[in-house]
Protein backbone atom coordinates (compact mmCIF):
# COMPACT_ATOMS: atom_id res chain seq x y z
CA UNK A 1 0.00 0.00 0.00
CA UNK A 2 1.43 3.15 -1.11
CA UNK A 3 1.96 5.91 1.52
CA UNK A 4 -0.37 8.27 -0.24
CA UNK A 5 -3.22 5.57 -0.17
CA UNK A 6 -3.36 6.22 3.50
CA UNK A 7 -6.69 8.72 4.47
CA UNK A 8 -7.59 9.91 7.39
CA UNK A 9 -10.99 9.64 8.95
CA UNK A 10 -13.08 12.85 9.98
CA UNK A 11 -16.26 11.58 10.80
CA UNK A 12 -18.06 14.67 11.88
CA UNK A 13 -15.90 17.87 10.05
CA UNK A 14 -16.20 21.34 11.49
CA UNK A 15 -17.71 23.41 9.62
CA UNK A 16 -15.18 25.85 9.05
CA UNK A 17 -15.31 29.44 8.02
CA UNK A 18 -19.37 30.36 7.05
CA UNK A 19 -18.39 34.11 5.91
CA UNK A 20 -15.79 36.65 4.27
CA UNK A 21 -14.11 38.49 6.79
CA UNK A 22 -13.90 42.59 6.51
CA UNK A 23 -10.64 43.85 4.62
CA UNK A 24 -8.48 46.25 7.32
CA UNK A 25 -9.05 49.89 7.96
CA UNK A 26 -5.06 50.30 7.73
CA UNK A 27 -1.99 48.68 7.54
CA UNK A 28 1.71 49.79 7.53
CA UNK A 29 5.13 49.32 9.20
CA UNK A 30 6.87 50.01 12.42
CA UNK A 31 10.73 50.54 12.85
CA UNK A 32 11.92 48.27 15.28
CA UNK A 33 15.53 47.98 16.89
CA UNK A 34 16.48 45.38 19.63
CA UNK A 35 19.88 45.37 21.45
CA UNK A 36 20.00 41.21 21.80
CA UNK A 37 22.84 40.16 24.27
CA UNK A 38 25.51 42.17 22.17
CA UNK A 39 26.29 43.23 18.73
CA UNK A 40 26.23 40.13 17.00
CA UNK A 41 22.82 39.26 18.08
CA UNK A 42 21.21 42.81 18.15
CA UNK A 43 18.80 43.45 15.08
CA UNK A 44 17.35 46.79 13.63
CA UNK A 45 13.94 46.24 11.38
CA UNK A 46 10.30 46.50 10.94
CA UNK A 47 7.07 44.98 12.19
CA UNK A 48 4.50 44.85 9.22
CA UNK A 49 0.98 45.57 11.33
CA UNK A 50 -2.79 45.56 10.07
CA UNK A 51 -5.66 47.25 11.70
CA UNK A 52 -9.12 46.39 11.82
CA UNK A 53 -10.94 49.87 12.83
CA UNK A 54 -9.87 53.39 14.14
CA UNK A 55 -7.56 53.02 17.34
CA UNK A 56 -8.15 56.72 17.82
CA UNK A 57 -12.25 57.33 17.98
CA UNK A 58 -12.69 53.63 19.39
CA UNK A 59 -14.59 53.41 22.93
CA UNK A 60 -13.64 49.84 23.27
CA UNK A 61 -10.20 48.63 24.01
CA UNK A 62 -8.42 47.08 20.72
CA UNK A 63 -7.50 43.66 20.92
CA UNK A 64 -3.99 42.38 19.76
CA UNK A 65 -4.29 39.20 18.33
CA UNK A 66 -1.01 36.97 18.18
CA UNK A 67 -0.07 34.49 15.38
CA UNK A 68 1.95 31.14 16.38
CA UNK A 69 4.68 29.40 14.67
CA UNK A 70 7.08 30.82 16.07
CA UNK A 71 7.87 32.28 12.34
CA UNK A 72 4.20 31.66 11.06
CA UNK A 73 2.99 35.01 9.53
CA UNK A 74 -0.57 35.98 10.85
CA UNK A 75 -2.31 34.86 7.74
CA UNK A 76 -4.44 32.31 9.04
CA UNK A 77 -5.50 34.15 11.91
CA UNK A 78 -7.48 36.80 9.45
CA UNK A 79 -11.12 35.25 10.65
CA UNK A 80 -10.33 37.29 14.12
CA UNK A 81 -11.34 40.77 11.76
CA UNK A 82 -14.48 39.38 12.59
CA UNK A 83 -14.66 40.29 16.19
CA UNK A 84 -14.56 43.73 14.34
CA UNK A 85 -17.28 43.43 12.16
CA UNK A 86 -19.55 42.23 14.70
CA UNK A 87 -18.26 43.61 18.04
CA UNK A 88 -16.74 46.62 17.09
CA UNK A 89 -13.69 45.86 18.98
CA UNK A 90 -10.36 47.26 16.78
CA UNK A 91 -8.46 44.47 16.10
CA UNK A 92 -4.57 44.49 15.81
CA UNK A 93 -2.28 41.98 13.94
CA UNK A 94 1.02 41.79 13.05
CA UNK A 95 3.60 39.70 11.54
CA UNK A 96 6.28 39.17 14.02
CA UNK A 97 10.02 39.78 13.21
CA UNK A 98 11.48 37.15 10.96
CA UNK A 99 7.98 36.20 9.27
CA UNK A 100 5.60 37.48 6.66
CA UNK A 101 6.18 41.29 5.53
CA UNK A 102 8.30 41.86 8.68
CA UNK A 103 12.02 41.97 8.24
CA UNK A 104 13.47 38.88 7.57
CA UNK A 105 16.70 37.45 8.75
CA UNK A 106 17.20 34.21 7.19
CA UNK A 107 21.24 33.80 7.82
CA UNK A 108 20.34 33.58 11.18
CA UNK A 109 19.02 30.08 11.08
CA UNK A 110 19.76 27.89 13.99
CA UNK A 111 21.01 30.76 15.64
CA UNK A 112 20.05 30.09 19.94
CA UNK A 113 21.50 33.63 20.96
CA UNK A 114 19.22 35.78 18.03
CA UNK A 115 15.70 33.84 18.47
CA UNK A 116 14.84 34.39 21.93
CA UNK A 117 11.27 34.42 23.72
CA UNK A 118 12.94 38.17 24.77
CA UNK A 119 13.03 39.38 21.14
CA UNK A 120 8.88 39.04 20.73
CA UNK A 121 8.17 40.40 23.88
CA UNK A 122 9.95 43.13 23.53
CA UNK A 123 8.28 43.40 19.87
CA UNK A 124 5.12 43.34 21.16
CA UNK A 125 5.70 45.97 23.55
CA UNK A 126 7.40 48.40 20.90
CA UNK A 127 3.96 48.03 19.09
CA UNK A 128 1.84 48.88 22.42
CA UNK A 129 4.06 51.79 22.77
CA UNK A 130 3.97 52.77 19.07
CA UNK A 131 0.24 53.55 19.09
CA UNK A 132 0.43 54.53 22.65
CA UNK A 133 -2.15 52.01 23.81
CA UNK A 134 -3.59 52.66 27.51
CA UNK A 135 -6.10 49.74 27.45
CA UNK A 136 -5.93 46.47 25.30
CA UNK A 137 -6.85 43.07 25.88
CA UNK A 138 -4.16 40.19 24.07
CA UNK A 139 -5.62 37.00 22.46
CA UNK A 140 -2.29 34.17 21.76
CA UNK A 141 -3.01 30.91 19.30
CA UNK A 142 0.13 28.09 20.05
CA UNK A 143 3.28 29.80 20.06
CA UNK A 144 1.74 33.12 20.34
CA UNK A 145 -0.30 32.35 24.18
CA UNK A 146 2.97 31.58 24.86
CA UNK A 147 4.10 34.92 23.54
CA UNK A 148 1.09 36.66 25.49
CA UNK A 149 1.78 34.76 28.70
CA UNK A 150 5.37 35.62 29.08
CA UNK A 151 4.75 39.00 27.71
CA UNK A 152 2.09 39.33 30.21
CA UNK A 153 4.19 38.06 33.59
CA UNK A 154 7.54 39.74 32.32
CA UNK A 155 6.24 43.12 31.50
CA UNK A 156 2.75 43.43 33.99
CA UNK A 157 1.73 46.08 31.62
CA UNK A 158 -0.92 48.39 33.24
CA UNK A 159 -2.98 48.65 30.18
CA UNK A 160 -3.42 44.59 29.70
CA UNK A 161 -7.62 43.67 30.41
CA UNK A 162 -8.44 40.55 28.98
CA UNK A 163 -5.86 37.65 28.36
CA UNK A 164 -6.91 34.68 25.59
CA UNK A 165 -5.22 31.76 25.39
CA UNK A 166 -6.01 29.63 22.29
CA UNK A 167 -4.36 26.34 22.25
CA UNK A 168 -1.23 26.52 23.67
CA UNK A 169 0.26 24.75 26.22
CA UNK A 170 1.53 25.58 29.35
CA UNK A 171 4.51 23.37 29.36
CA UNK A 172 5.88 23.36 25.55
CA UNK A 173 7.25 19.64 26.89
CA UNK A 174 4.16 18.69 27.62
CA UNK A 175 3.07 19.29 24.22
CA UNK A 176 6.53 16.92 22.84
CA UNK A 177 4.80 14.26 24.82
CA UNK A 178 1.64 14.99 23.27
CA UNK A 179 2.48 14.93 19.94
CA UNK A 180 4.48 11.80 20.35
CA UNK A 181 1.97 9.85 22.08
CA UNK A 182 -0.66 10.68 18.87
CA UNK A 183 2.32 10.16 16.45
CA UNK A 184 1.52 6.36 17.96
CA UNK A 185 -1.42 6.10 17.05
CA UNK A 186 -1.12 6.49 13.30
CA UNK A 187 -1.09 3.72 10.53
CA UNK A 188 2.49 1.85 11.02
CA UNK A 189 3.89 3.07 7.35
CA UNK A 190 3.17 6.85 8.34
CA UNK A 191 5.05 6.54 11.76
CA UNK A 192 8.21 5.00 10.18
CA UNK A 193 7.93 7.47 7.19
CA UNK A 194 8.45 10.02 10.36
CA UNK A 195 10.78 8.36 12.06
CA UNK A 196 13.52 8.59 8.56
CA UNK A 197 12.57 12.04 8.37
CA UNK A 198 13.66 12.76 11.62
CA UNK A 199 16.85 10.75 10.96
CA UNK A 200 17.39 12.87 7.78
CA UNK A 201 16.66 16.46 9.46
CA UNK A 202 14.61 16.45 6.36
CA UNK A 203 10.34 15.96 5.54
CA UNK A 204 11.05 17.80 2.25
CA UNK A 205 10.34 14.46 0.22
CA UNK A 206 7.18 13.43 -0.90
CA UNK A 207 6.41 10.67 1.07
CA UNK A 208 7.84 13.15 4.17
CA UNK A 209 4.82 15.76 3.01
CA UNK A 210 2.61 13.34 2.60
CA UNK A 211 3.21 11.88 6.55
CA UNK A 212 2.63 15.66 7.75
CA UNK A 213 -0.11 16.03 6.62
CA UNK A 214 -1.59 12.93 7.26
CA UNK A 215 -1.12 14.28 10.96
CA UNK A 216 -2.18 17.79 10.19
CA UNK A 217 -5.40 17.02 8.85
CA UNK A 218 -6.19 15.18 12.22
CA UNK A 219 -4.75 17.24 14.54
CA UNK A 220 -4.00 20.62 12.69
CA UNK A 221 -6.80 21.82 10.68
CA UNK A 222 -10.22 19.53 10.12
CA UNK A 223 -11.50 20.93 7.46
CA UNK A 224 -11.29 19.79 4.13
CA UNK A 225 -9.82 21.16 1.87
CA UNK A 226 -7.76 23.57 3.88
CA UNK A 227 -8.30 26.76 3.86
CA UNK A 228 -6.61 29.72 1.80
CA UNK A 229 -5.11 31.51 4.94
CA UNK A 230 -4.08 28.42 6.22
CA UNK A 231 -2.08 27.50 2.53
CA UNK A 232 -1.03 30.75 2.76
CA UNK A 233 0.41 30.61 5.80
CA UNK A 234 2.44 27.14 5.20
CA UNK A 235 3.64 28.83 1.58
CA UNK A 236 5.46 31.34 3.76
CA UNK A 237 7.04 29.00 6.11
CA UNK A 238 8.40 26.96 3.21
CA UNK A 239 10.09 29.51 1.70
CA UNK A 240 11.59 31.08 5.09
CA UNK A 241 11.76 28.79 8.36
CA UNK A 242 14.58 30.33 9.65
CA UNK A 243 12.85 30.85 12.87
CA UNK A 244 10.55 28.42 13.05
CA UNK A 245 13.19 25.58 12.32
CA UNK A 246 15.38 27.57 14.96
CA UNK A 247 13.18 27.46 18.01
CA UNK A 248 9.82 25.01 17.15
CA UNK A 249 12.36 22.43 14.81
CA UNK A 250 12.06 20.48 11.59
CA UNK A 251 8.37 20.62 11.88
CA UNK A 252 5.49 20.23 14.64
CA UNK A 253 6.43 16.20 14.66
CA UNK A 254 9.78 16.54 15.30
CA UNK A 255 9.45 19.54 18.47
CA UNK A 256 13.19 19.21 18.58
CA UNK A 257 13.45 23.13 18.63
CA UNK A 258 15.49 25.88 21.13
CA UNK A 259 11.74 26.32 22.94
CA UNK A 260 11.97 22.69 23.96
CA UNK A 261 14.94 24.34 26.54
CA UNK A 262 13.24 26.80 27.65
CA UNK A 263 11.06 26.58 30.61
CA UNK A 264 7.29 27.23 29.87
CA UNK A 265 5.16 29.65 31.71
CA UNK A 266 3.13 27.18 34.00
CA UNK A 267 5.21 27.14 37.17
CA UNK A 268 4.66 31.31 36.78
CA UNK A 269 0.89 31.01 36.32
CA UNK A 270 -0.19 31.90 40.31
CA UNK A 271 1.70 35.17 39.46
CA UNK A 272 -1.22 36.39 36.70
CA UNK A 273 -4.01 38.05 39.38
CA UNK A 274 -6.50 40.56 39.26
CA UNK A 275 -3.65 43.13 38.68
CA UNK A 276 -2.23 41.55 35.95
CA UNK A 277 -5.24 40.43 34.12
CA UNK A 278 -8.09 42.55 35.72
CA UNK A 279 -10.49 41.53 32.87
CA UNK A 280 -10.04 38.19 33.45
CA UNK A 281 -8.30 34.95 31.53
CA UNK A 282 -10.31 32.82 28.58
CA UNK A 283 -8.80 29.87 27.60
CA UNK A 284 -9.38 28.11 24.05
CA UNK A 285 -9.12 23.74 23.83
CA UNK A 286 -10.21 21.67 21.47
CA UNK A 287 -10.63 17.70 21.03
CA UNK A 288 -8.73 16.98 18.40
CA UNK A 289 -6.00 19.22 19.28
CA UNK A 290 -2.09 18.27 18.92
CA UNK A 291 -1.84 20.50 21.91
CA UNK A 292 -4.72 18.41 23.70
CA UNK A 293 -6.81 19.85 26.62
CA UNK A 294 -4.66 17.99 29.27
CA UNK A 295 -1.82 20.36 28.27
CA UNK A 296 -3.39 23.63 29.23
CA UNK A 297 -5.13 22.98 32.73
CA UNK A 298 -2.53 24.78 34.34
CA UNK A 299 -4.23 27.70 32.87
CA UNK A 300 -7.13 27.32 34.15
CA UNK A 301 -6.12 25.75 37.91
CA UNK A 302 -3.12 28.47 38.95
CA UNK A 303 -4.17 31.81 37.75
CA UNK A 304 -4.95 34.19 40.69
CA UNK A 305 -7.89 36.24 38.38
CA UNK A 306 -11.24 35.00 36.90
CA UNK A 307 -10.71 32.27 34.25
CA UNK A 308 -13.13 31.06 31.73
CA UNK A 309 -12.71 27.79 29.64
CA UNK A 310 -13.91 27.20 26.65
CA UNK A 311 -14.04 24.18 24.59
CA UNK A 312 -14.42 23.52 21.36
CA UNK A 313 -15.38 19.59 20.14
CA UNK A 314 -15.08 19.36 16.10
CA UNK A 315 -11.68 21.20 15.70
CA UNK A 316 -8.13 20.47 16.14
CA UNK A 317 -5.75 23.34 16.27
CA UNK A 318 -6.24 25.55 14.11
CA UNK A 319 -9.63 26.71 15.70
CA UNK A 320 -10.21 30.36 14.04
CA UNK A 321 -10.53 27.93 10.92
CA UNK A 322 -12.44 24.63 11.51
CA UNK A 323 -15.68 26.24 14.08
CA UNK A 324 -14.83 29.72 13.30
CA UNK A 325 -18.22 31.35 14.28
CA UNK A 326 -18.66 29.74 17.56
CA UNK A 327 -15.01 30.53 18.21
CA UNK A 328 -15.91 34.40 17.31
CA UNK A 329 -18.95 34.79 19.61
CA UNK A 330 -17.28 33.27 22.67
CA UNK A 331 -13.91 35.58 22.11
CA UNK A 332 -16.38 38.49 21.50
CA UNK A 333 -18.45 37.59 24.70
CA UNK A 334 -15.69 37.67 26.60
CA UNK A 335 -14.48 40.78 25.59
CA UNK A 336 -17.76 42.67 25.60
CA UNK A 337 -18.20 41.29 29.60
CA UNK A 338 -17.37 43.82 32.00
Amino acid sequence: MALADYKPSIPIPPPGQTRDYPQPTSHGKIPFSYPGKGPSTALSGSTAFWIWGDLSTSSKPPLIALHGGPGMPHTYMLPFALIYADYGIPVIMYDQIGSGESTRFKNRVLDADFWTPELFVEELENLIKHFKLTSFDLLGHSWGGHLATTFALEKQPKALRKLIICNSPSDLRSLRSATRELRGKMPQAIQDTIDQCEQADSFESEDGMTAMMYMYTLYGCRVQPWPKELMDCMAAVAEDNTCYKTMAGTSAMTMDGTMMHVPGPEDRLDQITEETCPGGLMMVTSTHDMAPPETMTAYFTKPKCRVKWVHLPLSSHFTMLEETDDLMKHVGTFLNLV
